[in-house]
């Protein structure tokens, strides 16, 4: 009897112990499984951010080539700055020389130059070059024709049609002034 009792204090110890045994090794694997679980996690957030820091370092590279280096900020001046005060003046920038185009196209009457969007504006700036040419040869055109007028009225008998021909080739005033311009080099 007390050997059955032992035994069954025992069996009972036993018992108790494998239902604590079998109860941390549950706690364990749901452990395992949740620790497992959240590493994926922590693996895939650092995945992500590995993909994030690499598309903005490309997105950064692509700043510097096409735009900052065009305004002027070689490696040294970016290195002056951090990034965002860099952004912002990069931005500033740009927003001034928006502004001066306008104000250029706006002084010369090219029409809606204060309100167009930027492509258009860019339009209009590469077409200034033709303009001014074009806007100088007609000034000089109104000189001309101012200044002829003027010799008309003062001098009613000068021959305009002559005098707006150039000089002619058997001109003997001509060739005296040219032959002086030779003495005198």
């Amino acid at each position: 009897m007390e050997a059955d009792q032992k035994r069954e204090s025992a069996e009972k110890q036993l018992a108790e112990k494998n239902s604590e045994f079998l109860k941390k090794e549950a706690d364990f694997v749901t452990k395992r499984r949740v620790d497992s679980d959240t590493l994926k996690k922590l693996q895939n957030d650092v995945h992500g951010l590995r993909n994030y820091m690499t598309t903005a370092e490309k997105g950064w590279d692509l700043l510097n080539t096409d735009v900052m280096e065009p305004l002027g900020y070689d490696e040294e001046r970016r290195n002056q700055f951090p990034r965002d005060d860099l952004i912002r003046l990069a931005g500033d920038d740009c927003k001034d020389l928006i502004s001066a185009c306008r104000k250029i196209c706006h002084n010369l009457a090219i029409k809606e130059s204060r309100t167009c969007d930027v492509r258009d504006l860019i339009k209009r700036m590469d077409a200034l070059p033709e303009l001014v040419v074009d806007l100088q040869a007609s000034s000089a055109r109104g000189a001309a024709q101012m200044s002829l007028a003027m010799c008309l009225a003062r001098a009613p008998e000068l021959d305009i049609d002559l005098t707006t021909t150039g000089v002619p080739p058997d001109d003997k005033l001509y060739d005296a002034h040219r032959v002086r311009l030779r003495v005198q080099s």
